[in-house]
């Protein structure tokens, strides 16, 4: 008995360090992408319906994990202004992690499986961030 077509495939994709710390998963990915589209911390916490704290505090593990420097900030003046952006190790980060993740959402579909939601379908802090839901496209 085959169990493609009657069994729903989930996945949840991490990297670690060598000591087994987590550096990026679903959450991050998706906090590194707002960042990076928004080029704002408030702006990326407001999309993630986060507050500005966990933001910090989740970028601060990251860089910890990783051993390496995530996003770069610039001060803003006096009403805001400042800026965010991915430093090149960020880059590279997320997109291997795509990478790995549309892969392995493609190897499943060519099983014969149907591929369920990713974890942000159900929502990230309330907010809907990919509607994909048996696709391995996941950008």
């Amino acid at each position: 008995m085959a169990l493609s077509g009657k069994v729903t495939v989930k996945v949840k994709i991490w990297f670690e360090n060598q000591e087994g710390e987590a550096i990026i998963g679903y959450g991050g990915y998706w906090l590194l992408k707002a960042i990076a589209e928004s080029q704002s911390l408030t702006e990326a916490s407001k999309k993630l319906n986060m507050s500005y704290g966990k933001v910090l505090k989740i970028l601060r593990k990251m860089e910890k994990a990783y051993g390496r420097k995530i996003v770069s900030t610039a001060r803003g003046g006096y009403g805001g202004g400042g800026k965010a952006t991915l430093t090149g190790e960020a880059i590279i980060l997320i997109e291997s992690y795509s990478k790995i993740l549309t892969q392995v959402m493609e190897s499943i579909e060519m099983l014969g499986f149907k591929v369920g939601p990713l974890p942000p379908d159900r929502k990230l802090n309330g907010v809907l961030l990919n509607k994909t839901t048996t696709t391995a496209k996941t950008h």
